[in-house]
């Protein structure tokens, strides 16, 4: 994907109303700033969201209405072998990582070079609330192991994220037609039937 192209803006092949409110630099335009009609006609398909969250001084609102388009890849990665949700939580773009999120678009599981992901991040970054966004879908795996031996659990606990802690400590739900161990009896039983009885 590339941001800037060189072409002759006084050429004629670029007079025309297709290219009025071009924001020109020199002899370049950026095509951020093209609209869809404009990009189409170009022949440009889909953004570097990730260019884009690295910008200088990034445009948060073009961003994420960048993310509720069909104008990127989901897929994209950069030279880290980081998806765009990661490098939102490296950049402590909190909106950003949050919308990508909600978006349902981009994997939560994604892992980088270094066997991290998402969550393992935002635990690291210490963005409690992108943590338990990604926990609440219920799609972020708080088991996963990095190359390091770290976890997201473990980054919590350190970095004292006590409502992620919790959250990864949740224990399931039973099933109350499964089998348990009756310690005062010592035998199995049927969950279910202990409820039922009296036991006083």
């Amino acid at each position: 994907n590339v941001d800037l192209i060189d072409w002759d803006l006084t050429g004629a092949f670029l007079q025309g109303t297709i290219f009025t409110n071009i924001a020109e630099s020199g002899s370049r335009f950026d095509i951020y700033n093209l609209s869809e009609t404009q990009r189409r006609n170009l022949g440009f398909r889909a953004f570097s969201l990730i260019e884009k969250i690295n910008q200088e001084n990034p445009d948060i609102p073009s961003i994420i209405k960048i993310i509720h388009s069909d104008d990127w890849d989901p897929e994209e990665e950069d030279n880290s072998g980081f998806n765009a949700l990661i490098v939102a939580i490296r950049n402590d773009m909190t909106d950003v990582a949050l919308e990508l999120i909600k978006s349902g678009k981009i994997s939560l599981n994604y892992l980088t070079p270094r066997r991290s992901t998402a969550l393992i991040y935002a635990c690291l970054y210490i963005i409690e609330n992108v943590a338990i966004a990604l926990l609440e879908t219920g799609q972020s795996n708080p088991e996963q192991i990095n190359k390091q031996g770290t976890s997201a659990l473990t980054l919590a606990k350190k970095n004292n994220m006590t409502k992620v802690v919790i959250m990864i400590h949740k224990p399931s739900s039973i099933n109350i037609n499964e089998t348990g161990f009756n310690f005062a009896t010592r035998d199995n039983i049927v969950i279910a039937d202990y409820l039922s009885e009296d036991h006083n």
